[in-house]
C-alpha cells in the first residue's frame, strides 16, 4: 500500500497568525513538508528566518498578483508592475484575477514581477525551490501560462503545475462541521483512508491561529471570523500528531516538492 500527497502549505507570510500555524506545523514534523511564501505581504520579511531555519521542506514562492481581502491589502514588489493592469488607482492588486482585462494586462511586467518576488524571498535567506500561483492567475490570464512556467524554468525551479493531479474527492470542508475539530480531524482521516493507492496527488492548506489579524481576511462572500474559523481547523490538521498512526495504517507519504519531482524524473 502506497499512497503520496502533496498537501501543500500557502500563503506564508500573509498574517502572523498565519505565519505561527505554519511554523508550528513545519517544526512538529508531521505533515507541512511544501511552505508558499507571499512575497508581497507584509508578514514575510519577519517570519522568513524562522522558516529558513526548518528542516526537510521545500520553500516555494507563491506567486502573488491579486489581494482578495476587504480590509488587508497588499500591492506590488515592483512599482512598475502599477502599469500591468492588476491593479487598483490606490497602486494595490485587484481582488481576484477574474478582475483582470486581458487586453490591458501587460505580460511582460508580470514577468518581471515575478522574477522580483523570487529575488526578494531569496534575499531574506529563503532557498527557494518551486514556484506555484496565489488563486490561480495564469487561467484567468491564459497568455500569461506559457511564459510563467518558462520563467519558472529559467529560474531553475520546480513547476508546480507538473503536480497538480487532483485525488478523486476534495479534503474535507473546513465550513461543514465549524464547532467541533475532533469531527474535523476525523472527517480527514476518512478521506485519507478513501485515496486511491498511487498518486501523488495534490492539495492545498492555509493554517492560521485564531487572531486580530486573521479576522481582516473578510470580503462580500466571506464574513469576518469565517476564514479565520477554517484556517484555524487547517492549523489543528497541521500539527496533530494523529498523522503518525495516519501515515502508518494507510500507507500514506507526506512529500515535498522536490521528492516528488526526484521520483517522476
Amino acid at each position: 500500500m502506497d499512497r503520496k500527497l502533496i498537501w501543500r502549505t500557502d500563503d506564508f507570510g500573509s498574517a502572523k497568525s498565519a505565519n505561527e500555524a505554519i511554523l508550528e506545523g513545519a517544526r512538529a514534523g508531521h505533515m507541512v513538508r511544501s511552505v508558499s511564501c507571499m512575497a508581497p505581504c507584509a508578514h514575510i520579511a519577519e517570519g522568513a528566518p524562522a522558516l529558513a531555519a526548518c528542516e526537510g521542506i521545500d520553500v516555494g514562492l507563491h506567486f502573488t498578483i491579486n489581494s482578495e481581502w476587504d480590509r488587508i491589502k497588499w500591492g506590488p514588489v515592483l512599482d512598475g508592475t502599477k502599469k500591468a493592469g492588476v491593479t487598483d488607482e490606490a497602486g494595490y492588486f485587484l481582488p481576484s484575477p477574474e478582475d483582470f482585462d486581458p487586453e490591458r494586462t501587460d505580460i511582460g511586467l508580470l514577468l518581471r514581477e515575478f522574477d522580483a518576488q523570487l529575488d526578494l524571498l531569496t534575499r531574506l535567506g529563503l532557498k527557494i525551490v518551486y514556484a506555484d500561483t496565489h488563486m490561480f492567475p495564469e487561467f484567468s490570464l491564459p497568455a500569461l501560462m506559457d511564459p510563467l512556467r518558462e520563467r519558472i524554468r529559467k529560474h531553475g525551479l520546480i513547476d508546480a503545475h507538473d503536480f497538480y493531479r487532483m485525488p478523486p474527492s476534495s479534503p474535507p470542508d473546513t465550513g461543514e462541521d465549524p464547532a467541533d475539530a475532533e469531527k474535523y480531524l476525523d472527517s480527514v482521516e476518512e478521506w485519507l483512508c478513501a485515496l486511491p493507492e498511487g498518486g501523488p496527488y495534490w492539495a492545498v492548506m492555509h493554517p492560521a491561529k485564531a487572531g486580530e489579524d486573521t479576522l481582516l481576511f473578510a470580503n462580500s462572500r466571506h464574513p469576518e471570523g469565517e476564514i479565520m474559523r477554517r484556517r484555524k481547523l487547517e492549523y489543528l490538521c497541521a500539527v496533530t500528531p494523529r498523522w503518525e498512526r495516519w501515515k502508518e495504517e494507510y500507507g500514506m507519504r507526506l512529500l515535498c516538492y522536490s521528492e516528488a519531482a526526484a521520483e517522476t524524473g
